[in-house]
């Protein structure tokens, strides 16, 4: 009896090594049949891709330990590594070369560069532009220039590619049509400020400063108001804006008066005395007589 269950006891260590053997080997199998498909896949990314241009969809089959791929070749308007770029504006609807992307017969109208991703810019009277480099054919849009005709007009251009100066008395013009909107400098007005004078005996910015006494009538400068012949009589200074002074009068103040009643001044243009003359003194400006002129030297010229 006793020998019945030795034999019996080592006949189920038997069997139960056997299972556990048998299990490991399975999962053995199973890690090395993961492993044979990682290095499969590894393999073909690192090597036959860059054979193949990374343009291609890629499907790993692990059959009986050993890989193998399928490749196939872009579709659907797609290009590049795994197929994951897609196709801009080709012409005709085309699709575009499954490795780089470019496009077999050129761009669509209004794109440009080799996947035709580029829009073009603003070319004149609505021409289309290359599309291999975006230039225009002709000339640009008004208020653009540059190679592609995408950028704006520098300060102080305007016009077809930007060719047109603004007016030179412009603070700054509108760059499509010229039209000075940011105002004109002192002295000069009009749309373009192209209108050289201000009138009605006024100057400097937007003509809202009155002129002097000017000589004989005449316009004040546009710009500073200061009168190119000098000053009416009576008046003096640089614009001509302030009345004689200090018993003076005439041309350029260069006349003396003096012997007004109670030492009031003379009139600034004929020098006569508003309310007669001193004791002893007589004549329109009070000149005639017991002259007792005072002088003066401390003009304001």
């Amino acid at each position: 009896m006793n020998r019945q269950r030795m034999v019996f006891s080592s006949s189920s260590r038997f069997l139960l090594s056997c299972w556990i053997i048998e299990f490991l080997l399975s999962l053995i199998k199973v890690f090395f049949s993961w492993i044979v498909s990682y290095l499969c896949m590894a393999l073909f990314y690192f090597s036959f891709l860059s054979i193949l241009h990374l343009s291609y969809r890629i499907t790993f089959v692990n059959v009986l330990n050993s890989c193998s791929c399928i490749f196939t070749e872009c579709d659907n308007k797609t290009y590049g590594l795994d197929c994951r770029e897609l196709c801009s504006n080709c012409s005709n609807g085309e699709p575009c070369h499954h490795v780089d992307g470019s496009c077999p017969s050129g761009c669509v109208a209004g794109a440009y560069g080799v996947t035709c991703k580029e829009s073009c810019g603003n070319c004149s009277n609505g021409d289309t532009c290359n599309d291999v480099d975006g230039s225009c054919p002709y000339a640009c849009d008004v208020g653009v220039y540059g190679k592609t005709c995408d950028e704006a007009c520098q300060s102080g251009r305007y016009g077809i590619s930007c060719t047109k100066a603004c007016g030179q008395n412009c603070q700054g013009c509108n760059r499509f049509n010229g039209v000075c909107e940011f105002g004109c400098h002192p002295g000069w007005a009009g749309t373009f400020c192209e209108k050289r004078k201000c009138g009605n005996n006024t100057y400097g910015v937007e003509c809202k400063e009155l002129c002097g006494n000017c000589s004989n009538g005449e316009p004040c400068h546009h710009v500073d108001g200061t009168c190119p012949h000098g000053c009416d009589a009576g008046m003096y200074g640089d614009k001509c804006d302030k009345e004689c002074g200090n018993n003076t009068y005439g041309m350029e103040c260069k006349e003396l008066c003096g012997n007004c009643s109670n030492g009031e001044p003379c009139h600034h243009v004929d020098g006569t005395c508003p309310n007669g003359c001193d004791a002893g003194m007589y004549g329109d400006k009070c000149d005639k007589g017991n002259v007792r002129i005072k002088f003066s030297f401390n003009m304001i010229r």
